[in-house]
């Protein structure tokens, strides 16, 4: 997905990496959200990330993710995405945890959940809970072009939030290979928060690569 993505792929293999690149402008605010993230597949089915959330051309968050393939099936695959967020001064938190669900319906189409719960922690100390339901349909044209459509919401569990953080947004896309190891997501939507519905707009630049694991090498003996 462009907007809430995976971890690398669940199915990645032990050194594939990523660096991408995420823009977005909202008309509500009238801002540039930016977030550079390095993605490393550390085992095979094992991903970490690291993220800089970028508000106004400042950095605003600092976010980790961990991500574990579950199970993989002819036509379905599953698994566990973790991740903590955190403000600059370490005083406002966000802990999620997301089940991921992915299934094949034939050679072109296929469907992505990321969804669970998270918990906010604010500056008061203020617990905020609330349902995380990500959804995304794909078509594949061919191997290098896919068409999708990302669904995201927040759905606060506190009433006293409800009305204030309650978000959803809409985002159809597509997704372009180019080259070997580069590729390009791009998407125009709808986002609505507090009652108001408001164009969003998206894109995300990567760049794949593998690294390749340091082998050890014996100290050389020295025979006399």
């Amino acid at each position: 997905p462009l907007f809430f993505d995976l971890v690398r792929g669940l199915d990645s293999r032990q050194g594939d990496a990523e660096i991408n690149f995420l823009s977005s402008f909202d008309s509500l605010s009238g801002e540039i959200n930016l977030a550079p993230e390095v993605e490393i597949a550390v085992k095979n089915g094992t991903a970490i990330e690291f993220e800089l959330p970028i508000d106004e051309f400042s950095i605003s968050h600092y976010k980790f993710a961990f991500q574990q393939k579950l199970f993989n099936k002819k036509k379905s695959i599953g698994g566990i995405q973790s991740i903590y967020e955190t403000d600059k001064s370490w005083k406002q938190h966000e802990i999620f945890i997301l089940p991921i669900l992915g299934f094949k319906f034939n050679e072109h189409l296929s469907i992505l959940s990321i969804s669970g719960l998270a918990t906010k922690i604010n500056y008061n100390r203020q617990i905020i809970p609330e349902v995380i339901a990500n959804a995304s349909l794909f078509y594949e044209l061919n191997n290098r072009t896919v068409l999708g459509l990302e669904v995201n919401n927040i759905i606060p569990l506190s009433e006293r939030n409800f009305s204030r953080r309650l978000a959803t947004r809409v985002i159809p896309q597509v997704h372009r290979k180019i080259g070997k190891n580069y590729g390009v997501q791009a998407g125009i939507g709808v986002e609505t928060n507090s009652g108001k519905i408001y164009p969003i707009v998206a894109m995300r630049l990567i760049r794949e690569f593998h690294l390749k694991p340091v082998k050890s090498r014996k100290a050389a003996q020295t025979h006399i």
